[in-house]
């Protein structure tokens, strides 16, 4: 079931932002942006195109940029009637959007866009990786493109709270008796996270009950293999990239940032693993090696939380297998941090108590505080080849 079947079957829109306060909304949207690379006067003048708009909350920080048109392409119902209400009561000068209700399958863009923004929407399964493909089509020469992808190290504690979840709610039927007892559940978890601004009812379906979940994984590697060399990275976030090149050797064949940012990823991707720590001595190699394993545990929880629906078709008991995979994070990291180590330890016993209550996962005494960096906003120009090629000649 995709994000968009989803939301419709339940008619939800999980992902909207407390906005009580709009410039402190306004503050974090440009942080981000600063951070990857787009000042405001970036949006000045140009023509943006956003995909998968949701609540269009995001939007209305472009929308007042002195932008000369924003489109927003969004097919959610629910997520169309916000956009609209969010709009309508905006008390600030901003451009008018113009509301594309439809699919990225079935839009076509007359002309190209200097900036195109797409947040928490693509993932890895073969056909959003194509979708990505025909995202990028619809950038201008040397315009922007800003998606999101997910490290799998960085996703590994939100993972394992879903194998919870699933173990959690085993025998509940109701969606909205799911989300109660996970909302139970979570919150004291949630209530850790300095600046949080999703509500614990939208965190739960969006991300513990949707079944699309398990596709958000598209990592940074695979946005740059699929993308390849006609777009250039020019920002990042979090900004974990060091580039000690000397500039006057950027040229030609050198001009490519994205295999710096590729090896930079893998360097520091232990330290996407908890957000309340900004460093980790591990090396590339062991951070590989994590990053793979973190992957892998993404199928055997939703392989697990298949059986748990009745899908019997996988031959190996799928809670033994993820517990071996969970294992396995822990004896490498048994020789990296005893701290992540004892992490997973926690959430081990709960895997393997013979039940489990809404109050023992709430009462988690470590794991409730451990979250992980796991989303990345990536900027890219579209620089095209033939641009380079030309260069100096």
């Amino acid at each position: 079931m995709s994000h968009l079947d989803y939301y419709i079957k339940h008619n939800i829109a999980p992902v909207h932002y407390d906005l009580t306060n709009l410039s402190a909304h306004f503050q974090r949207r440009e942080a981000l942006y600063r951070t990857i690379g787009l000042l405001p006067l970036a949006f000045k003048g140009a023509r943006v195109l956003e995909v998968a708009a949701g609540t269009g909350q995001n939007s209305l920080y472009v929308s007042g940029l002195g932008v000369d048109q924003l489109t927003l392409l969004e097919p959610n119902p629910a997520g169309i009637r916000t956009i609209r209400e969010c709009f309508q009561n905006a008390a600030f000068p901003h451009a008018t959007p113009k509301l594309i209700e439809a699919k990225l399958e079935d839009y076509e863009a007359p002309d190209g866009f200097d900036i195109v923004l797409c947040e928490n929407w693509l993932g890895s399964s073969p056909h959003e990786r194509t979708l990505l493909k025909k995202l990028a089509g619809f950038v201008a020469p040397r315009g922007v493109l800003v998606v999101t992808c997910v490290s799998p190290t960085g996703f590994l504690p939100n993972v394992i709270r879903r194998a919870l979840a699933a173990k959690l709610t085993a025998g509940i039927s109701g969606f909205s008796e799911k989300t109660a007892t996970l909302v139970s559940a979570y919150t004291p978890h949630l209530a850790t996270i300095t600046g949080m601004t999703r509500s614990a009812v939208d965190w739960v379906q969006d991300n513990m009950l949707n079944p699309a979940y398990f596709d958000l994984c598209l990592t940074l590697p695979m946005v740059i293999q699929g993308l390849g060399r006609g777009f250039q990275a020019a920002g990042v976030s979090p900004d974990f990239r060091q580039d000690w090149r000397w500039f006057k050797a950027i040229c030609g064949d050198e001009f490519d940032f994205n295999q710096n940012l590729v090896d930079e990823y893998f360097r520091a991707a232990g330290m996407l693993l908890d957000y309340r720590r900004a460093s980790d001595s591990a090396d590339s190699e062991s951070n590989r090696v994590l990053d793979g394993l973190a992957l892998q545990l993404v199928s055997s929880v939703r392989h697990y939380e298949d059986s748990l629906a009745g899908d019997s078709s996988k031959s190996a008991d799928p809670l033994c297998v993820l517990r071996g995979q969970l294992s396995a994070i822990k004896a490498l990291m048994d020789r990296r941090s005893e701290a992540a180590a004892g992490l997973i330890a926690e959430a081990l016993a709960l895997l393997e108590a013979d039940s489990l209550t809404t109050e023992m996962v709430a009462s988690m005494p470590n794991f409730s505080g451990w979250f992980g960096r796991e989303t990345i906003y990536l900027s890219l120009e579209r620089t095209d080849g033939s641009l380079l090629a030309g260069a100096g000649k």
